[in-house]
């Protein structure tokens, strides 16, 4: 019995698989074939029809996604309803593996197959042959539309020449004439209005012949636009990371089409002008008995030349008014629309010694992902990278959680070439601990730092001669918020010592039970008071500030820095994550045997202060 349920199930299921992966084979690269052109010229009617080709090719690789991407679901759905039924049958276990295999591969093959970020590549291709055609539209003019604005350019040409032909006479007739004769006077400023308006319809008859080449080409630069459309389009989908920009910058290349484009820039008022220095000026009018005089003729003449070539100029201007007009809309065709590879949240904040979970969600890229860790080793930290095609990255802490500065996690993608991420660990200790990098701060940092000056050793400044001083633990006392340090120095100093120059050293000392009287400890500028004869008067703290607390350069600690080819910038003589992540690396080289995490020690910073081995940084690129 079980055999003969079991068998039918199967063969459903498998039945059921087929018809949902079926559309996912298909070919990813939208293709279509170029209508005929007989002509073998890319006119706007030809360049049209090729636009809306690609534009139908992009639409039915969409719908043919998420038809596939539908069938898929669906058929998984029923193949989880052959696996429930093979279940309750009692089928062999064979039957329900090969089954449950079959449904893994099913869910692998889709995903593999369908993309959400091809899919919006499709959409946005399809839009842009949409923007591009929209673009052009303006130039689409009819054959006898063309010919109008042909025979306007030839009959603004005309005028122009007419025009021009006319002036020049009048100043023939002009010659001879007195400087202070009014009608020699008049007739000059016509000449000078009459070149202005020339000018001006010259720069009308330019820009006219541009519109006319530009009605010519806007076939051809339609085709040129798709066909870029078209490899961006692929190239999105060979990386599945789309450049959207690529695909939808392309059109704003015809926008240079309209970029020259000014009919008739003052032309109108030009002409005016003339026609109203003529008509102002009666010396024009005539001579004796009411005959017209040579220079009036010619000015006439001029006038009515004028008026053709105000008309000329006007029948372009109404030619191309809707060229010049229409076209800016192409500035609107430019999308921005990106998938970087990123991570919610980009950083992750962890405390040491805690046992806790975390969840990341990857965005963008292309599953499936990868993830590893960078920088100093955590321990008491698991990483689950995503499953295939799955977006959740799952940390999980326990209680030898240490805490560690400069360790990151580095998420790379399956895409060609591959887009990764970088997400922060930050891992703090505990509030009270000692654990990590950087000792945890004090609870009560005068008090504490009362009682660790008070276990001080003798500690050195470096100076000409070098001096050892020493404090007088019994007499140390705290006032308010301030700490008298009495102190001795050998040999006697030829000067007193600054206060900050004392702090500093002290800070880098050590107590009777090796702490380091300086970790973790803040302090306002002025706190500890040093006393003696070879102690300056206070105040003379000249160290710098940061939050109101006194942060003094360690001269010793930056020669080792440099030893560990830190950078100038970066061997500033404090202790900090960066100096201790470098510090281990080379530990790490050198087989070191000091504690991971702890500070440098005095034999450490004595050889990497060695000049020699500063020498052999390799300056930084």
């Amino acid at each position: 019995m079980h055999k003969n349920i079991s068998t039918p199930l199967r063969a459903l299921g498998a039945m059921l698989l087929v018809l949902a992966v079926s559309g996912c084979a298909l070919n990813p690269m939208p293709r279509w074939q170029p209508p005929e052109n007989p002509s073998g010229e890319y006119d706007m009617a030809y360049a049209r029809r090729y636009a809306a080709r690609a534009h139908d090719a992009y639409q039915k690789a969409l719908d043919g996604e998420i038809v596939a991407e539908r069938a898929l679901s669906n058929g998984l759905i029923g193949l989880g309803v052959v696996m429930v039924g093979l279940v309750a049958s009692s089928a062999h276990s064979s039957a329900i593996v090969g089954t449950a295999l079959l449904g893994g591969a099913g869910l692998a093959y889709g995903n593999w197959n369908t993309s959400r970020q091809r899919q919006l590549v499709y959409t946005v291709a399809r839009e842009t042959t949409i923007c591009a055609t929209k673009a052009v539209a303006p130039f689409a003019l009819s054959p006898a539309d063309r010919e109008a604005l042909n025979v306007a350019l030839a009959k603004l040409e005309e005028a122009i020449a007419q025009t021009s032909g006319a002036a020049a006479a009048l100043e023939s007739a002009k010659a001879g004439r007195a400087e202070n004769d009014p009608a020699a006077i008049a007739a000059g400023k016509l000449i000078e209005s009459a070149r202005t308006s020339i000018a001006a319809a010259r720069e009308t008859l330019v820009n006219g012949r541009k519109a006319a080449t530009n009605v010519r080409l806007a076939g051809a630069q339609l085709v040129a636009a798709i066909d870029q459309i078209s490899a961006a389009a692929d190239k999105a989908i060979l990386e599945t990371v789309p450049d959207i920009n690529a695909v939808k910058g392309v059109v704003a290349s015809l926008g240079a089409m309209s970029a020259s484009f000014a009919p008739g820039a003052g032309i109108e008022a030009a002409i005016s002008n003339a026609f109203r220095a003529y008509s102002q000026s009666g010396a024009l009018e005539g001579g004796a008995g009411g005959a017209p005089t040579p220079l009036a003729a010619e000015a006439a003449a001029l006038a009515a030349e004028l008026t053709k070539l105000a008309n000329a100029v006007s029948a372009v201007n109404s030619r191309v008014a809707g060229i010049s007009a229409d076209f800016a809309a192409i500035q609107g065709c430019s999308l921005q629309v990106q998938f970087p590879l990123a991570a919610t949240p980009s950083s992750v904040s962890m405390t040491a010694g805690k046992a806790s979970t975390y969840s990341i969600i990857l965005g963008g890229g292309t599953p499936p992902f990868s993830v590893r860790q960078q920088g100093p080793t955590v321990t008491g930290l698991t990483i689950t990278s995503p499953m295939a095609f799955d977006r959740t990255i799952h940390l999980a802490t326990t209680a030898e959680l240490a805490a560690v500065s400069g360790s990151s996690l580095l998420v790379v993608d399956a895409a060609n070439p591959p887009k990764s991420t970088s997400i922060a660990l930050n891992i703090a200790a505990a509030q009270g601990g000692g654990s990590g990098n950087q000792p945890a701060p004090v609870a009560d940092p005068v008090a504490t730092l009362l009682q660790r000056i008070k276990k001080a050793k003798p500690f050195t400044v470096a100076s000409t001669p070098v001096l050892t001083v020493t404090v007088t633990a019994a007499q140390v006392t705290q006032v308010g918020q301030k700490i008298k340090v009495p102190v001795t120095c050998a040999p006697a100093p030829a000067s007193a010592q600054a206060q900050d120059v004392l702090y500093a050293a002290l800070l880098q000392g050590k107590t009777t039970e090796e702490t380091v009287i300086g970790a973790g400890i803040q302090v306002p500028l002025g706190t500890v008071v040093f006393e003696g004869t070879c102690a300056a008067a206070a105040p003379a703290m000249t160290g710098t500030s940061q939050s109101g607390t006194l942060m003094l350069r360690d001269e010793s600690l930056v020669k080792a820095q440099l030893g560990l080819c830190m950078t100038a910038r970066d061997a500033d003589g404090f202790w900090g994550p960066r100096t201790s992540a470098v510090l281990e690396r080379w530990r790490e080289r050198n087989k070191s045997a000091a504690k991971p995490g702890s500070r440098i020690t005095d034999e450490e910073q004595a050889t990497l202060a060695d000049p020699k081995l500063v020498a052999l940084c390799k300056p930084a690129a």
